[in-house]
């Protein structure tokens, strides 16, 4: 999961947890948390930093007969207590639980922080004041008994506020998909392939117009979800899918979706006496094999997305030569420029990068097309 994909998930899970009592914590498998709340009704919250996950789950899950020192420790501080809130870090992959719990008629207040960035994420437990009093796994930032430091900020640029300006920036610098996973706060690659189709069903995947047209819709399904998952591939997405050809269904939740997505790449053991706890082995191969043509099949759309994109290098050098003739009297701030090619007398219009001059982006163009030109034959 990217930062909007945390986000949409938190839509749901604030429905059911926030103000809700935490009753039960469980590790089914290591590193995957299961918490159990009681609000309105009875709810399971999964928390997996190391496959960078967490969403409200349906599924059962086996309670291990000895449970880990660090569970014995969330148990200690967080059952009992009521939740409070439930937030993200800006866009990053970075949630905090907020949770109280009164004990002899005093006070505890608990934070828990879920690092949700792959294999290097934590579940780091915080007093009330901020100090470090548990990790699940030891990490120099944050060692135990010192006071909590988060993760670096990525200087990325907002979703919901980056501006055609900034996006034509960015777009000049890289392969559209790369540009908006690097520079776009909370984008991950599949998110980014997808705002690139949504792009280029508007119109142009390199016109910045249309890029932010793309993110005006993924940052709305992230504040209010609008879940589908591809059973094929095992993925689950918070918007409508961008290939009509993924055989892509809605579901009925994210979490719903997660769960579905998450079984293809973990194997969770189910509690005792659930149908799901006899697992037939080919359904686990089969699973993982889908899994595996999944991750394939993206990677096949990236390297075709970056072949498209290496077929206007030509295109990137008559833009360079066209803005050598034109240097002098394009200074910074300018988005766009039109004219006629002096070789062949044809218009031209394309956009620039404003905060750049006529020469820099000259020599940021031609830096593009002989990369693209020394990265074809590896493509």
């Amino acid at each position: 999961m990217d930062g909007l994909a945390i986000a949409a998930s938190l839509v749901e899970i604030r429905r059911v947890a926030e103000g809700a009592l935490v009753r039960s914590i469980h590790e089914p498998e290591p590193g995957t948390f299961v918490l159990g709340v009681f609000g309105e009704g009875g709810h399971s919250l999964l928390v997996s930093p190391r496959h960078a996950d967490i969403h409200r789950t349906a599924r059962s899950f086996r309670n291990p007969e000895r449970p880990s020192s660090f569970v014995m420790q969330l148990r200690k501080h967080l059952r009992g207590a009521r939740i409070r809130s439930i937030r993200q870090a800006g866009w990053e992959r970075v949630v905090l639980v907020d949770a109280s719990r009164v004990e002899a008629g005093e006070r505890h207040d608990t934070l828990l922080v879920a690092e949700l960035t792959g294999l290097r994420g934590n579940l780091l437990l915080l007093d009330g004041s901020r100090t470090v009093v548990g990790a699940l796994r030891r990490d120099p930032r944050n060692p135990v008994g010192g006071p909590y430091t988060s993760v670096s900020d990525q200087r990325r640029r907002d979703p919901r506020t980056v501006t055609p300006e900034v996006l034509a920036e960015l777009l000049a610098e890289d392969a559209p998909t790369r540009a908006l996973a690097r520079g776009i706060d909370g984008m991950g690659r599949r998110t980014a392939e997808d705002v690139v189709a949504f792009a280029a069903a508007c119109g142009d995947a390199d016109d910045p117009i249309c890029v932010r047209e793309a993110l005006d819709l993924v940052v709305a399904c992230a504040e209010a979800p609008r879940p589908h998952v591809v059973p094929a591939l095992g993925l689950a997405l918070f918007y409508p899918p961008a290939a009509a050809d993924l055989g892509a269904v809605p579901a009925a939740s994210f979490g719903s979706a997660l769960d579905d997505a998450l079984a293809s790449i973990v194997r969770l053991a189910p509690a005792a006496g659930d149908p799901a706890a006899v697992v037939a082995p080919a359904r686990v191969a089969r699973d993982r094999v889908l899994a595996a043509i999944g991750r394939a099949a993206r990677t096949e759309r990236a390297l075709t997305q970056w072949l498209a994109a290496a077929a206007s290098a030509n295109v990137f050098r008559q833009h360079a030569n066209f803005l050598l003739l034109h240097a002098a009297d394009l200074g910074r701030g300018t988005i766009a420029v039109a004219g006629a090619d002096p070789e062949t007398g044809e218009p031209l219009a394309f956009a620039v990068a404003p905060r750049l001059s006529g020469m820099e982006n000259a020599q940021a163009l031609f830096r593009k097309a002989r990369k693209l030109d020394r990265g074809r034959p590896t493509v």
